[in-house]
């Protein structure tokens, strides 16, 4: 796995070698997200992307696109579920 960086923002990219790495069955995109709040109070998200079955990119962001005051702390986290909107 070779992690890079978009330019100016905390998105890592992965480029995963599909022929070691196992595929994962997931049915959304972003099949998990946490949430924070940064030390200012401002809420902030960390989103797993899956594309194709293989680890794609780790977005994180404040909610108001600022630079991040201190770095998110994995004690501080609150793992969501994705959003599954049904049909109605």
């Amino acid at each position: 796995m070779i992690p890079s960086r978009y330019p100016e923002s905390n998105t890592l990219l992965f480029q995963v070698n599909r022929a070691l790495a196992p595929h994962a069955a997931v049915t959304w995109r972003v099949p998990i997200e946490a949430e924070g709040n940064d030390a200012d109070g401002m809420p902030f998200a960390i989103l797993l992307h899956v594309l194709d079955g293989y680890l794609s990119e780790l977005e994180i962001y404040r909610m108001d696109g600022k630079p991040f005051l201190d770095y998110p702390q994995p004690s501080n986290l609150r793992i969501e579920p994705p959003v599954v909107e049904h049909d109605s």
